[in-house]
């Protein structure tokens, strides 16, 4: 049986639960010695009526205890359900929240590396162009120190690829004065 300490509400139900089982106990005892002592068949018959109005209380009484734990119960159930409804939703927005997330770190990721694949390829062809190119073509940083030198370069100056990149300008080519 439930503690009654975890159901206080039930506290006066109990009590009275009990005052009529401990009633009916009585009453079939006296129904007992009366059977025993062969009393009068209305005087049994009046305690059996007795009886049977003590149990319908008591089936009364459990009905309504009954029905308020039915009650209960389906309040719970409803909450329940409420809150596992709100769990699937949310559960269900995140999971297509990542799924966007995903697909829009997807997309930019191949826009970069098509950005880049291109951007390698334009490169890749002018200096396809510089290298195939008759002029000497050579580049230069802010401090005039050479970054790329092409064949023609090459065969212009006289000096090669490993030689010219990281000298100054001025080391290799001189210039003339008129």
């Amino acid at each position: 049986m439930d503690n009654v300490d975890d159901f206080p509400h039930r506290a006066s139900q109990r009590e009275q639960l009990l005052a009529l089982v401990r009633l009916d106990i009585s009453i079939t005892d006296e129904l007992i010695k009366d059977k025993k002592a062969d009393n009068s068949e209305e005087l049994i018959y009046s305690k059996l009526e007795s009886e049977k109005r003590v149990m319908d209380s008591i089936r009364s009484l459990v009905n309504t205890m009954e029905n308020e734990d039915r009650v209960r119960l389906q309040i719970s159930n409803a909450a329940s359900k409420s809150q596992a409804l709100r769990t699937t939703n949310l559960f269900v927005f995140l999971a297509i929240t990542f799924i966007i997330l995903l697909f829009i770190i997807f997309w930019f990721l191949g826009k970069s590396f098509k950005r880049r694949r291109d951007s390698e390829e334009e490169t890749n062809y002018l200096a396809s162009l510089v290298n195939q190119t008759f002029d000497a073509i050579f580049s230069t940083d802010e401090k005039f120190v050479i970054k790329s030198w092409n064949k023609a370069a090459e065969k212009m100056y006289g000096y090669s690829k490993e030689e010219a990149i990281g000298k100054p300008l001025d080391e290799l080519i001189k210039p003339i004065v008129i």
